[in-house]
């Protein structure tokens, strides 16, 4: 089900002040848009391990947190450059089991602009990130209008707590392809170069990326349901093809632990 919040549009304006250097400087008097994916107040990680399902009333404080440590540390920054920041949020799981996604989560984003938000059933990772940038490409007109007048995508998940501002990200580079860091040291498959493995918690680019971002997603190992559960770690290969190796980069050199472990890299934690 597809539905629009509209709501009168507050821009903080603060000071002018550019945040970065070289080409990483955040946009300026820019068009910003948050993509929000994945399910909404999951299980903690610290009392399942395994698989975890959404829509918990028990993880309405966490998530809340996390939703407020997004607009203080991302959105926020983003204002102070006089950006225009836009919202598109997905909850995987149907709007019948999840009140609290309507009564609770999407109010935080009532400042703004405009907001839309779909909410369904979704099976896997692969059909919930088509569902995040389908209703992105579809809210606003399609991947020409992308490219053109947006200065800035995120696309990122509701159970991260954000540490740090966007603008202490230490290996960020704002015009190019963002992805989070490498994957595990030493677990299997995951260690070793990028190609063998990339964290898929967060994608950041500059509009004039969308469309190979767009055509990666989806192939053969990249978010695909019939490849390692539609899981996004395999997507490097499918991003250089794409966009071009000299256009990636990681917005942070730290690795994570054993799973589900993020502590540690001062940007980001799982909730």
């Amino acid at each position: 089900m597809l539905y629009f919040l509209v709501f009168g549009h507050l821009v903080i304006v603060l000071n002018a002040l550019t945040f970065g250097s070289k080409n990483r400087a955040l946009p300026k008097h820019g068009r910003v848009a948050i993509l929000l994916r994945g399910q909404a107040f999951r299980q903690q990680w610290m009392n399942h391990v395994d698989a975890r399902s959404g829509c918990h009333d028990d993880s309405i404080p966490a998530q809340l947190k996390c939703t407020d440590s997004l607009l203080k540390h991302i959105v926020t920054p983003l204002e102070r450059n006089f950006n225009t920041v836009e919202f598109f949020v997905v909850n995987g799981i149907d709007k019948s089991a999840c009140p609290n996604f309507r009564n609770l989560l999407m109010p935080k984003f009532a400042k703004w602009g405009g907001a839309a938000a779909k909410e369904f059933d979704s099976k896997t990772q692969a059909d919930n990130m088509r569902a995040t940038l389908e209703l992105f490409k579809d809210t606003v007109g399609g991947s020409d209008y992308i490219a053109k007048w947006y200065d800035l995508i995120i696309i990122l998940r509701h159970d991260a707590e954000w540490l740090s501002s966007i603008t202490e990200w230490p290996t960020a580079e704002f015009d190019k392809l963002n992805l989070f860091s490498l994957c595990e040291d030493g677990f299997g498959r995951h260690q070793g170069p990028k190609e063998n493995c990339v964290n898929d918690i967060l994608h950041m680019m500059p509009g004039s990326l969308w469309k190979g971002f767009r055509n990666a997603v989806g192939s053969r190992l990249c978010y695909n349901p019939g490849h390692r559960r539609g899981l996004g770690h395999d997507c490097y290969r499918a991003f250089a093809r794409q966009v071009g190796e000299d256009n990636i980069t990681f917005v942070t050199d730290w690795r994570p632990g054993v799973i589900p472990h993020f502590g540690g890299n001062g940007i980001l934690e799982l909730m």
